[in-house]
């Protein structure tokens, strides 16, 4: 069983380094991630009130069309970003009700760049993070500050590990971005 991806970045190839050793391992690591982000779906409609009355609808319906997709139920760089994407919008749901959000701003931009370190076409949601940061709140330039010290924080902890590691040349000279050149 040959679970690694073509399209992970450097983070998830680091994490799946085993992955065809253990190929049945990872298949339960993926179906265990996909209830867990289902749960996470349904915590974060009903807490945030995002649908009228508490409803088990959000995470049904993400039950049966991840499930619809049976490539989508194994261990995958999309799978793993999916899990930060959804801690993500539980940070900025959170900026919302929050006076004082510069922490928030950094977690929710930490949690879209160890998504993009994991999966690249998570970056486009780099967009929704700008946006949120313009909507919710007035213009404050620590907000902006906390958000992008947020991204470059789990990138550059990235590098120091690798170099401690002597391992930097591997994301200087493989390809890192493979599959999107």
């Amino acid at each position: 069983m040959h679970v690694t991806s073509e399209n992970g970045m450097l983070l998830y190839r680091l994490i799946t380094v085993y992955a065809d050793t253990y190929g049945h391992l990872y298949f339960i690591t993926g179906l265990i991630l996909f209830v867990l982000q289902g749960i996470q779906i349904h915590l974060l409609v009903n807490q945030f009130e995002v649908l009228y009355k508490p409803s088990f609808l959000p995470w049904l319906m993400y039950i049966v069309l991840m499930g619809s997709v049976p490539g989508l139920l194994m261990f995958s760089p999309a799978l793993l970003a999916n899990s930060f994407l959804l801690l993500m919008f539980d940070r900025i749901f959170r900026i919302y009700k929050c006076d004082n959000a510069q922490g928030y701003h950094f977690e929710a931009a930490a949690m879209l760049s160890l998504a993009v370190c994991i999966y690249l076409p998570a970056a486009s949601f780099l967009l929704l993070l700008i946006a949120s940061i313009l909507i919710l709140h007035p213009f404050d330039w620590r907000n902006w500050v906390s958000a992008f010290l947020g991204f470059c924080a789990p990138v550059y902890l990235l590098a120091v590990i690798l170099f401690l590691n002597d391992r930097i040349a591997m994301m200087m000279t493989e390809k890192f971005l493979s599959g999107y050149q």
